[in-house]
Formats: structure tokens, C-alpha cells, sequence
């Protein structure tokens, strides 16, 4: 039940990450995906919820431990303990390579690029699989930045991991459609505001922390469609009251959250998209 679940959650978010870059041959894996050369890698397609998801040699702690190794911190930027939280996405070739990385989530420019060499680089991974056929997938991962004039403790702090996935996620009060009711009840479309862009969904992430309620501070814009718009509903988000907090282990713990709001032409709230969770892998500092 659990590992169902957590396959939801994960294909939700990438309905999210798919408004947030626009991209038109994402392809979620069904039946059998179309028969090609298996020594050459098809590019016509990216899927991005198959059978078996790719997997970096040793798991998501090894992982993590490769990149926390690997990057190195801006010198420039020392002085000024710029720290944050990047999310990163990448496609995984047929032969495990890593390739077409991009920052979704900025912290600063050059630590962007940084994270994007470390990424480059990284060795080759157990490719995604669809029908027992390795294809390309699209993936995703959070990556908290920590300056080395900041103190890291000496022992791994499960305090200060924030989840993208949790065997219980969090709950908004009454749920779905109660969120998007308050969405609706308290958003005000902005005056003579016309929608060119195509999608017209603002894509936002922000933090749950562990009572639940939102870590302002880390609330971001991932897609927007107009200024005037997606400032009021990032305001509008940090607003929201206390969630029913995630839990792993039956402990609480802090989550990242992403929204997908539908706006109409004029700028009106349309709807809450559904899925409204987040990127495969835990955030690790």
C-alpha cells in the first residue's frame, strides 16, 4: 500500500514538473512504449513514471554522499554564507549516463553551475526500465546548499532533513478541496492583467516544517505567467494555515510542497491542479 502511494506522489509531481518546464513529450509509460533499436538511444521520447525508475549505484544515500563530496563551494560567495535549496533535473540515458541537466530551483548562479558540473559528472546510473526495455527518463532531485562558513554537524542530523516523499504525506485541513476552496475564497485577481502564456499555471514550492505550517522564507516561484500574478499567490501560499504535518518512522518531519494553480486569461483563479507532491529523494545537507 505504502510503495503505491509513494508511486503516486511521485507521478504527481512530475505532472507539476511537466507544467513548470513546459515540456510536450514527457511521457508517462503505459503498455508497451514503441519498439526501437536497443542499442540506440531513442531521443523522440522522455518518460517519466515507468516500471522501474533509474537508480544511482549504491541508492539514494550514496547518492548523496557523491554530491555533498563533490561540490565545492564558490569562493566568491564564502563571505556572504549564501546557502538554499536547488532542484535539479536531469535525464537518464539508456546506458545509465547522465545528460540535458537543468536547475528548476535556483540558488545563485554560480552555485547553479557548480551543481550542474557535479551532476555532469556523476557516474553512470542503472538506467529506468518500461516492459524489460532500458528507456530515457526524467529525473529529479532537491539538493540543499550549505556554505562552508556555515557549522555542519559532525553527525548526520535527521532533524534537519527535509522529505520529498514520506510514508504518511501532509494533509491540508479537510483536504483537497478544502485547499483549493481557500485558494478560490482568497485570491484577487490583479487589474487589467492579460495571460499570453500558453499554460497559464504558476507552478510554486515552498517547505512544510514539521507542525506543519509553511516555511515562508523557502516559499518560491517555479513557473510563473505575469508578476502581478504570481505575487499574489505566492503571498496567498504563505498564508495558508498549518497542514497536517508528514510523518516517517510515526514522527513528524518537514516536507517540500508544490502547487500548480490554473489562472484563466485575465489573470481569475481556475483550479487547483491535481498532485501536489514532490520531487523523488529526500532533501540532505
Amino acid at each position: 500500500m505504502k510503495a503505491n502511494m509513494y508511486s503516486q506522489f511521485i507521478k504527481s509531481f512530475f505532472l507539476l514538473l511537466a507544467f513548470a518546464l513546459g515540456y510536450a513529450n514527457l511521457t508517462f509509460a503505459q503498455g508497451k512504449p514503441p519498439v526501437a533499436n536497443p542499442h540506440v538511444e531513442d531521443t523522440s521520447n522522455v518518460y517519466i513514471a515507468v516500471e522501474k525508475m533509474p537508480e544511482y549505484p549504491g541508492g539514494e544515500n550514496a547518492m548523496f554522499n557523491y554530491l555533498s563530496s563533490q561540490f565545492v563551494y564558490p569562493e566568491t560567495l564564502k563571505k556572504d554564507s549564501i546557502t538554499g535549496t536547488a532542484v535539479a533535473t536531469f535525464i537518464v540515458g539508456i546506458n545509465g549516463k547522465v545528460h540535458e541537466v537543468q536547475i528548476l530551483r535556483k540558488v545563485h548562479p554560480l552555485i547553479d553551475a557548480e551543481l550542474v558540473r557535479v551532476l555532469q559528472s556523476m557516474p553512470h546510473w542503472v538506467p529506468g526500465q518500461q516492459n524489460g526495455r532500458v528507456i530515457r527518463v526524467k529525473y529529479a532531485i532537491p539538493y540543499r546548499i550549505v556554505s562552508s562558513n556555515v557549522q555542519k554537524p559532525a553527525v548526520k542530523n535527521e532533524e534537519g532533513k527535509i522529505y520529498a516523499a514520506t510514508e504518511v504525506p501532509p494533509a491540508f485541513p479537510g483536504g483537497q478541496k478544502a485547499l483549493e476552496r481557500f485558494l478560490r475564497k482568497n485570491y484577487t485577481a490583479p487589474s487589467h492583467v492579460a495571460i499570453k502564456n500558453p499554460y497559464k499555471v504558476v507552478v510554486i514550492s515552498t517547505i512544510l516544517n514539521k507542525d506543519g505550517s509553511i516555511r515562508t522564507t523557502e516559499t518560491k516561484l517555479l513557473k510563473g505567467v505575469a508578476a502581478a500574478v504570481d505575487d499574489r499567490l505566492i503571498q496567498l501560499i504563505n498564508s495558508l494555515p498549518s497542514f497536517a504535518p508528514a510523518s516517517q518512522n510515526n514522527q513528524p518531519v518537514a516536507h517540500i510542497q508544490v502547487f500548480a494553480i490554473k489562472i484563466d486569461e485575465s489573470g481569475h483563479f481556475v483550479r487547483l491542479e491535481q498532485g501536489h507532491t514532490v520531487p523523488a529523494g529526500n532533501l540532505k545537507q
